[in-house]
């Protein structure tokens, strides 16, 4: 059975959609090609903008960065999103949960040089694909050709022997001076009878957590549940234990007491003429939230364009972001934050 999605209308039209990445949750990510916009369009078709405005080229965070007329798509294994800049002649990387586009590879040269992924050229990208090791392959048009970028990864030998009738065994080994960044590692396992080789996984380093291998909100329940951490309706994201009428996921991404009622510490709306400013707390420490600001006329369709974002204060790990809309044009505008977690 075939159903439209989004696009096809006047409310939802979409302008030369051509590469589509979707994740575990059902969220699909778009290229937008005749806009030079990435666009995000959840499980029921509502559609927002996820990164790129106008017709470009500037790395910066959502509607801050700029493409031109961007073609592939690609969703990495632990959830970046790289796109195939074809305008722009290079590829760029789309880090969650702050939306930050910055530049993979690519340059200025237009005449396909290989070399370090900062200076080589790439003349019109317009497909992605990648291996098991961790390597991008790029169908550049302008040369007719398929360019491999190489992932940068370290391998780390362990020489640690099992009985081959052992139960699964936990392998470790302390890896100093690792700064924030991805890492890759992948198991070699070899006796008698030959080689086996695992897959490459990936990892990131953003931070340190008092739970080791724990995401920051499970750390987050854990340290303010205890016992009760694993339990949905008590600690769940969707819980409300102090019965204030935010959610547990709400006081975590704003950095308030979940046990306690909140009359202060969550958004605030601020009005002036032609404009309309929405003030939040982000916690920078919260790598698995993505902070949406976004505006609506009819509480219906949300949109995440037109918004200027400025960052007030940062202290203790928090920052005051003020998120402002031009309302001028509008007879009435709605504002929220939406907040998800990955």
């Amino acid at each position: 059975r075939v159903r439209t999605l989004a696009g096809g209308g006047p409310r939802g039209s979409l302008n030369e959609p051509t590469s589509l990445a979707v994740t575990p949750t059902g969220t699909v990510y778009l290229t937008e090609t005749g806009r030079s916009t990435i666009l995000a369009i959840d499980p029921s078709g509502g559609i927002t903008t996820l990164a790129g405005d106008l017709s470009g080229y500037a790395d910066g965070v959502g509607v801050g960065a700029s493409f031109a007329s961007p073609t592939g798509l690609l969703l990495s294994s632990t959830g970046s999103l790289f796109v195939a800049d074809t305008g722009n002649n290079r590829i760029r990387k789309v880090t969650f949960p702050t939306v930050a586009v910055t530049t993979f590879a690519g340059s200025d040269s237009t005449v396909g040089n290989d070399g370090d992924s900062a200076v080589a050229g790439i003349v019109e990208p317009l497909s992605l694909a990648a291996n098991a090791d961790g390597d991008l392959f790029v169908g550049e048009g302008g040369n007719s050709r398929v360019r491999r970028v190489s992932s940068t990864n370290q391998l780390l030998t362990m020489e640690e022997p099992v009985a081959a009738e052992s139960d699964p065994t936990t392998l470790s080994q302390e890896v100093t001076g690792l700064v924030d960044g991805i890492y890759f590692y992948r198991v070699i396992a070899e006796n008698g009878g030959g080689i086996s080789i695992g897959n490459i996984e990936e990892f990131a380093i953003e931070g340190s957590s008092p739970f080791e291998g724990s995401s920051p909100f499970v750390t987050w329940q854990q340290l303010n549940f205890g016992a009760n951490a694993n339990n949905s309706v008590i600690a769940g994201p969707d819980a409300d234990p102090s019965g204030d009428g935010v959610p547990n996921l709400l006081k975590y991404a704003f950095s308030l007491n979940p046990l306690v009622s909140s009359p202060s510490g969550v958004p605030t709306v601020e009005v002036t003429a032609g404009q309309v400013t929405l003030v939040y707390p982000r916690m920078t420490s919260a790598t698995d939230l993505i902070y949406q600001a976004e505006w609506s006329s009819d509480l219906i369709d949300w949109r995440s364009t037109g918004f200027t974002e400025t960052i007030l204060s940062s202290a203790d790990g928090i920052e005051q972001v003020a998120a402002s809309l031009d309302s001028s044009s509008a007879p009435k505008r709605f504002v929220r934050i939406h907040v998800t977690i990955r």
